[in-house]
């Protein structure tokens, strides 16, 4: 039986008090470690009906609120097709729900490398026509946890704030079933 506990308190105990700012240091990184991945995990495990592409690009949105160093670019569906993404707007267009393509970019001062990170959004795969037998279509929710992980590594660098430029790149959309749905073969 999983039983509930919080930590109210650590306490740091060291030899010296020349070590305190380091312990400091390092008990602010395991933090902003630890929220991210709770971050990207609290993504990966809400339900397919509402982490959608939308809601997704919302939350990626979210991270670029009130940091100057970060910009965030969204791509609806009419953007993508002026980028002839086709084979992402296939996957997708079985789907009620519009795809998405974000890009989120974080810009220190003076970056002394650049860094993509790259992750799959897709929000739901039922296979499309190809359809999944059922029980392996019972988690395919999870196939936008490449997105939920590259969006917490994101959600950590951005208050971590190294000299390294950032992009973040997903293709977020649903693979569903309707007369409108990609055929294989």
């Amino acid at each position: 039986k999983k039983q509930e506990s919080t930590v109210s308190t650590i306490e740091l105990v060291s030899c010296g008090s020349n070590i305190l700012p380091d312990l400091q240091e390092g008990v602010k990184i395991g933090s902003i470690y630890a929220n991210s991945q709770n971050f990207a995990r609290t993504l990966v495990t809400e339900p397919a009906e509402q982490a959608t592409p939308t809601k997704i690009a919302k939350v990626a949105k979210s991270l670029a609120e009130n940091n100057s160093n970060i910009t965030c670019t969204i791509y609806n569906k009419a953007e993508i097709e002026k980028l002839k993404m086709t084979a992402f707007l296939a996957v997708g267009k079985g789907s009620n729900e519009e795809p998405r393509f974000i890009h989120l970019k974080y810009s220190p001062k003076s970056p002394r490398k650049k860094v993509a990170l790259i992750g799959k959004g897709i929000t739901f795969d039922s296979g499309g026509l190809d359809l999944k037998p059922p029980a392996s279509m019972l988690n395919m929710k999870d196939d936008m946890s490449g997105c939920a992980i590259v969006l917490g590594v994101f959600n950590a660098i951005t208050k971590l704030e190294p000299d390294v430029e950032l992009h973040v790149l997903s293709a977020l959309c649903e693979n569903m079933p309707s007369g409108k749905s990609y055929k294989p073969g």
